[in-house]
Formats: C-alpha cells, sequence, structure tokens
C-alpha cells in the first residue's frame, strides 16, 4: 500500500527555487505536535507543499524547504478521520482530488489558502478535528500561603542573597524562574531569570499572567516547585547566577 501524489508545475516559482506543487493524498497516525502543542488525530490528509523536483534514470528527488511561511511550508486538510490505513479509501480520495490539482495550483500561487479548502471541501467533506484527550489541568501558581510569605519578608533590595520565596519551571523544556518578590496590586515578580543557563540569564520583573499564559505540549504549563522551600539564592545550583552586589 502507499500514499498517492501529484507534481503539478507552478507558474512561478515559490520562493524563486520551488517550480512544482506537491499534491498527496496519505494517512497519517497523527499525535501531538511537540513544538507547537498542536494535536491531530489519525486520518487521511491533503497536504500541498511546494518542492524543487530532479530526476535520473532511476529516482525522483525532492528538496523542500522546512520553515518559512505558510506559502513555502504548505498545509494540510484532514480529509477523513480513521483509525487504521485504508489504500481503497485513500485511494477514493485521491480519485476526488486528482481534477482538482490545477485550480489548487493556481490558488496556491495567489496564496489563495481559504479558498483551496472551500475547493476542496466541495469535493470531500473535511471530517470536524477530532476532540483532543483531556490534558492535565494547570497548577495554581500562588496559594494564600505563599502569598502571606512574600508580603511578609517583603522587599529584599537590600540584600545580597535574597531568599527565594517561589521557584517555577518548564516541566517541557528551558526556563527556571526564582522569586524573591511579588507585587499583588500589578501582579508581578521581581526575581532571577533563567531561560537557557547562559549569559542572557538575569535579575528582572515577570508578570504572573506570562507565567500562566505557557502552554506547551499535552497542554503543560509552567509548573510550581512543591518541593522547594525558602532558601536563598545561592544554594540553588544556578551556573549562570550574579549575586546581587
Amino acid at each position: 500500500m502507499s500514499d498517492k501524489k501529484i507534481y503539478q508545475p507552478l507558474k512561478e516559482k515559490v520562493d524563486g527555487k520551488f517550480g512544482t506543487l506537491r499534491i498527496e493524498v496519505f494517512y497519517s497516525l497523527g499525535g501531538y505536535n511537540y513544538f507547537s502543542g498542536n494535536y491531530s488525530p489519525r486520518g487521511i490528509y491533503l497536504v500541498c507543499k511546494p518542492v524543487n523536483v530532479s530526476t535520473g534514470p532511476y529516482f525522483l528527488e525532492e528538496s523542500v524547504l522546512l520553515s518559512g511561511n505558510q506559502k513555502t511550508e504548505g498545509f494540510k486538510i484532514l480529509l477523513e478521520k480513521l483509525n487504521r490505513k485504508s489504500q481503497k479509501k485513500i485511494d477514493t480520495h485521491f480519485e476526488k482530488i486528482s481534477p482538482l490539482a490545477n485550480k489548487i495550483a493556481e490558488l496556491y500561487e495567489s496564496d489563495n489558502f481559504s479558498s483551496i479548502k472551500e475547493l476542496v471541501a466541495s469535493e470531500v467533506e473535511p471530517s470536524p478535528p477530532a476532540p483532543a484527550p483531556e490534558t492535565k489541568p494547570s497548577m495554581k501558581l500562588l496559594t494564600k500561603e505563599i502569598l502571606s510569605r512574600f508580603e511578609k519578608i517583603g522587599s529584599q533590595e537590600s540584600s545580597k542573597d535574597p531568599i527565594v520565596v517561589a521557584k517555577f519551571f518548564n516541566p517541557c523544556g528551558s526556563g527556571t524562574w526564582y522569586a524573591t518578590e511579588y507585587n499583588p496590586e500589578n501582579k508581578t515578580f521581581f526575581g532571577y531569570v533563567s531561560l537557557f543557563g547562559d549569559y542572557n540569564d538575569e535579575w528582572g520583573y515577570f508578570m504572573l499572567s506570562e507565567l500562566e499564559s505557557v502552554k506547551g505540549p499535552f497542554g503543560l504549563g509552567i509548573e510550581r516547585d512543591r518541593h522547594c522551600g525558602e532558601k536563598p539564592i545561592s544554594e540553588f545550583n544556578v551556573p549562570s547566577l550574579q549575586l546581587v552586589k
């Protein structure tokens, strides 16, 4: 069994070098995109992507652009949700898409991506997106107890080794915030921000809303280290740490 594709010539090259639009109908196992956090269901998809095609006596080779805007990256449309791959259904969808190849290429060249989706929908009714699996609820970053501790400790501006009241971290990647002060009026922290563990790390302000807005894979957000008690920041193993002078 195999996926089905058409190579449709473009009148003008995309990005000056991609002169062919690959129109492909294929089956995907779906899942989460680690980088975007988006969920795609299993099923049959239509993918349109500009490529540069070279041919030899025994092969056909493609080169593509991996990043850029929608026109250079291409896009995909869910045609049918399907738990198991079916070559018969792939062939059926491909037979409906094939006559549209020239029109799809014309719309693609004019950046009219929404019309491509409407054109495909007129021939193949796309399946509604599958609901994403339940995700872990976001952690409450501030509790009454922690707010009380921030209020009691107050300003540590004059301290050379301030106490970290709350430590926040990204469970899916880099990023740690060591909060030493908190202003409840504007919901702003002050502390040491270590995003990459290098010279970019620094003391500064960061907002509670910024931490709460971060959503990673599987809906995971920034979390508070429940096991981190209050202690001077010098007791944390932070290679880039520059203590307040």
